[in-house]
């Protein structure tokens, strides 16, 4: 660390010189060689803080220098974390003070880096209008625009009763009555958790304010309509005063906001069902348990049903702080953008790949390469897949897609990734699967049946043990049985008996070729030959004859005409998977999956946070939780 001296580590922890390293350069690089790696992250962070006896005004300029780079460092890693927004704010103030241009410009800059970063964040928006209110105090139109931003981003959320609350306080002190009813007025329609303290509000503010201000132009003059009718229809209708007049108007006017309030009861209780059931509205990289899963499964298609653009763009934002790791929510998102929100489905998929999802899980990079290619930016769905081929070579999945996408370019580059990502693939299994692909694919451009066969015979030899690769031989060899000459088949069939696979395997695959020459072959004497065949297998020498032991009972034993049952679509045991659908953040995640922390991918960033207040009601600065544990209350 430059500048930064920690405890001095053990003896044996030393550098590739031999030159003892400290607590904190060994954690540093545990976070280099695993950026995913949170928790290092923390400790980090903490060792960074507490270096020379703590971090302090008088500190060493690297010292400070090294904080403020591990902290812009982890949050571009971890933007969701909101509480650290906060506390990169209190350090900057406590080490470089606040009562300067310089300061506050510095401080703004951090706030607006946050509510970019995490744009629906109650906590971290209340705490930025709050600063701009003790800095900028005289500022009205300044603050208001910012409360506006705010209002946009976190307004909606179902807990958002704080930030109105900080929204409708700050009005009241500036004496602006009527911005304070248009705010009532808003908030009235919203479905809030203390929906009902906002219309008790809404009723006491009303009455003191001027019609005008309660209706629109239109509405008035609709409701006066309807009154004068119903008077007219009074055989002994008397004259009204002006006073009784706007009391009658009045009345009606509360009628009509009583609907709106029974309305945005009706919504509230909707969507209690699942409000309640969210324990975790904040981001973590530990993973969610099921049932949290399911519920905001359940809520989208709810919010989805009900078909509001804005209440569904909301609840998609709020869902992907707390699923921020799982591909199926941003999958999902991407999906509905497409149709509901197109110019802005690009900057959902660079959020997923850029910064959430590790590159160890592929399925949201397919479908970005695939929404690219539509688009008809071929460059970048090239590079996602090159990029994605980096990062796990020999994925089957990516390699099977990449060469495809380049034969619709016409590129004529699929024989040679073949040849690359073959070499690269981690085992004989996913060789064995790629090797399938790249027969089938010269096969189906431009190949002859006699060049699939001898490359078929020379994948069997080299990976004999690979039950994908004999399945699909015994299946090509069939399809390419011409009138009754049956020797190719036959071929492979004797060399799938002579093969290292187990008698289960064997049989499996043999069951499709008796069908076969039953279909086919002119002599039942072959098909009774092959069945018999199959019934006197033994397991391969080669094998742990005590694992592979049947007893007569076994079921998996040969039975004649018993259909093989085989996933011929899926890879070969130990193929590594397309993607993990919704598999927790950490475990197969290594340095393989590091999202880089460059910033492309804030660029439009929606808005994102949620959790509990950081503010008392009325304004006041309440005590921070940075540990950003607290549970929404209820």
């Amino acid at each position: 660390m430059n500048g930064v001296n920690g405890d001095a580590a053990a003896g044996e922890n030393v550098d590739g010189q031999g030159t003892q390293q400290t607590e904190w350069e060994r954690t540093y690089d545990s976070v280099m060689k695993n950026p995913e790696d949170f928790s290092s992250w923390e400790t980090l962070i903490r060792l960074t803080e507490t270096a020379n006896g703590g971090v302090t005004k008088e500190s060493a300029a690297a010292d400070k220098t090294s904080l403020k780079n591990i902290y812009d460092s982890f949050l571009r890693k971890f933007p969701l974390c909101f509480g650290y927004w906060k506390k990169y704010v209190d350090w900057m103030e406590m080490l470089e003070g606040h009562e300067s241009a310089e300061a506050d410009q510095r401080d703004f800059q951090i706030f607006e880096q946050g509510v970019a970063s995490i744009h629906n964040s109650l906590d971290l928006w209340c705490q930025y209008c709050h600063f701009k209110m003790d800095h900028w105090p005289n500022e009205d139109d300044a603050i208001r625009q910012l409360f506006e931003r705010a209002a946009v981003s976190v307004g909606y959320d179902f807990l958002s009763h704080d930030f109105w609350d900080k929204y409708i306080t700050w009005e009241e002190s500036k004496g602006n009555a009527g911005h304070v009813m248009a705010l009532l007025e808003r908030i009235i329609r919203i479905p809030l958790h203390q929906y009902t303290r906002f219309f008790e509000k809404y009723s006491q503010v009303s009455v003191t304010r001027p019609i005008d201000e309660l209706v629109s132009v239109e509405e008035r003059k609709k409701l006066e309509d309807d009154i004068k009718q119903a008077e007219g229809e009074k055989e002994d209708a008397q004259p009204k005063t002006p006073e009784e007049k706007e009391t009658i108007l009045r009345t009606k006017i509360h009628e009509l906001k009583s609907e709106i309030y029974m309305k945005t009861q009706e919504a509230v209780h909707a969507r209690w069902v699942f409000e309640s059931e969210i324990k975790r509205p904040y981001f973590h990289v530990k993973p969610l348990d099921e049932a949290q899963l399911a519920n905001w499964r359940r809520y989208l298609d709810y919010e989805e049903e009900q078909g509001d653009v804005t209440r569904i763009y909301v609840l998609y934002e709020r869902c992907l702080v707390a699923c921020a790791l799982y591909e199926e929510f941003w999958l999902r998102y991407a999906r509905w953008t497409m149709v509901n929100n197109p110019q802005a489905v690009r900057s959902v998929f660079q959020r997923a790949h850029e910064i959430f999802i590790p590159l160890t899980r592929p399925a949201v990079r397919f479908a970005f390469a695939t929404y690219e290619e539509g688009e008809g930016q071929i460059d970048v769905a090239r590079q996602l897949y090159q990029r994605l081929l980096e990062a796990v070579p020999g994925h089957v999945e990516a390699v099977t897609k990449y060469v495809h996408f380049e034969r619709r370019q016409g590129s004529g580059a699929g024989p040679d990734i073949f040849a690359t990502q073959i070499a690269a693939a981690p085992d004989d299994a996913s060789k064995a699967f790629l090797e399938v692909q790249r027969i089938k694919f010269n096969h189906q451009n431009g190949g002859d049946v006699a060049a699939a066969r001898e490359a078929y015979k020379g994948a069997a030899q080299k990976y004999p043990e690979s039950k994908y690769l004999w399945w699909n031989y015994m299946l090509f060899e069939i399809a390419k049985a011409e009138g009754d000459d049956l020797a190719p088949a036959q071929e492979a069939w004797n060399a799938l008996k002579a093969s290292p696979l187990s008698v289960e395997e064997r049989r499996q695959i043999g069951s499709r070729y008796v069908d076969f020459l039953i279909e086919r072959s002119p002599k039942i004497a072959e098909v009774n030959k092959v069945e018999l065949e199959m019934a006197s297998m033994k397991e391969p020498v080669s094998k742990d004859a005590d694992s592979r032991k049947r007893s007569l009972e076994d079921p998996t034993a040969y039975q004649p005409g018993k259909q093989a049952k085989l996933d011929g679509a899926s890879p070969a045991a130990g193929v590594p998977p397309a993607a993990a659908g919704a598999a927790a953040y950490y475990g197969a995640q290594g340095q393989a999956g590091a999202a880089p922390w460059a910033g492309a991918a804030y660029a439009g960033y929606g808005q994102q946070g949620y959790g509990g207040a950081g503010y008392a009601a009325g304004g006041q600065a309440a005590s921070w939780d940075y540990s950003q544990q607290q549970a929404a209350a209820y």
